[in-house]
């Protein structure tokens, strides 16, 4: 279903979309390369209306937005515990009483026979208390990190002033802040910012490592991605103002070298981790 240039749903090709013969509609929660918040509420109203489950991957959400899936009519629901500092190996599916699923592995019975082989007892309990703090602590962390993204973007517009902010703060979670720069190219400027101990990415952590322009930017801004920069910052708990004033800082020395074509100062190391 395409997307206009403000990252909400075509409501047109969605309705054409439902009158079709559908099984399953399946949408982000929260983008993972802009912050785009979708409507997933108003989506699975409409979807049920028709007949239509609704799957949400709410990878992204979780911890940064309002979640109650008590109040939508969201049929499944998937969650990972890496995403709010808990097992990296855990995840869980929000399965809405009454709706049967037909299991992809055969074996034991476990996991309500959907998937066998011996639990992980350890990561269940790790992802269920991330789950649960992140739950607890969603508004404070959200207004802190909202705070965090505003400042990160003044302060890189004070030193850039020709840079792009893809998304609206009005519209996008506030963990995520993706802009285009124009003048330089995204993987010099991700490779420069690490060697400066800045991690950003140039597209999704899915995609990491690919050097194709970013489909997601490319539905939102058609014929943009080959002219600027597009780069992620993502802020979490270890992230606070004196780490976003650096990582503008750096971002902006970086950018000004690159436009000019200069190399990187010879003492710098890559470290594959940084600031945002």
């Amino acid at each position: 279903i395409p997307v206009r240039a403000d990252g909400t749903l075509d409501e047109a090709t969605l309705e054409d979309a439902l009158a079709r013969p559908v099984d399953l509609l399946s949408l982000m929660w929260v983008n993972n390369e802009v912050g785009l918040v979708l409507p997933v509420a108003d989506v699975a109203e409409r979807a049920r209306a028709a007949g239509v489950l609704v799957h949400t991957d709410m990878v992204q959400a979780v911890g940064k937005v309002p979640i109650d899936l008590s109040r939508t009519a969201v049929a499944l629901a998937s969650v990972t515990g890496h995403k709010i500092y808990g097992p990296k190996s855990a995840g869980a599916l929000f399965v809405r009483r009454g709706t049967v699923l037909d299991p992809c592995l055969f074996g034991g019975g476990q996991e309500r026979a959907l998937r066998p082989g011996t639990q992980d007892v350890a990561g269940a309990v790790g992802l269920a208390t991330a789950v649960e703090l992140a739950v607890a602590e969603q508004q404070a962390e959200a207004t802190r990190l909202g705070a965090l993204r505003a400042h990160l973007l003044g302060r890189l517009r004070e030193r850039i002033p020709d840079l792009i902010e893809h998304g609206d703060a009005r519209v996008c979670a506030p963990h995520v802040l993706n802009v285009g720069i124009p003048g330089v190219d995204a993987m010099s400027l991700v490779l420069a910012l690490d060697l400066e101990g800045v991690a950003v990415s140039a597209g999704s952590a899915c995609a990491s490592g690919g050097h194709r322009g970013s489909h997601v930017l490319e539905a939102l801004y058609p014929g943009r991605t080959g002219t600027v920069a597009a780069v992620r910052f993502s802020l979490g708990r270890l992230v606070d103002t004196h780490a976003v004033d650096r990582a503008a800082e750096v971002t902006a020395t970086v950018v000004e070298r690159l436009r000019e074509g200069a190399p990187a100062p010879r003492n710098a190391a890559p470290t594959g981790r940084g600031t945002p």
